[in-house]
């Protein structure tokens, strides 16, 4: 993944044997761009076309789902570009902080 994303020009080359050295400020990186430079060779959705030829459902749905899922695919991607890893890392500071948070001190 870190070779991944060095090639996508997220993260620069190592300095003090740390991976953490973002190219850009982190408001500028989005969800979007780490899940396109690190994506598998799969969608999130994909139908089962291991189905029986001798079918004719199973053989016609896989085709008729795909688009479906197109669809899905690209709206899950326009909603990875609105979150950045600033607010992933706002977010999850502020969750560990709720978390240490004695009981009874909001």
């Amino acid at each position: 993944m870190i070779t991944q994303l060095r090639a996508a020009n997220i993260l620069a080359d190592r300095k003090n044997g740390s991976y953490d050295n973002f190219t850009r400020d982190f408001s500028a990186v989005t969800v979007r761009d780490v899940y396109r430079a690190t994506t598998p060779k799969n969608p999130f959705l994909v139908p089962d076309r291991e189905t029986s030829v001798s079918c004719s459902v199973g053989v016609a749905f896989p085709t008729v789902i795909t688009k479906y899922f197109e669809e899905v695919q690209k709206g899950i991607e326009n909603r990875l570009a609105e979150i950045t890893v600033q607010q992933l890392v706002d977010e999850t500071i502020a969750s560990i902080e709720e978390r240490e948070r004695p009981q009874g001190h909001e």
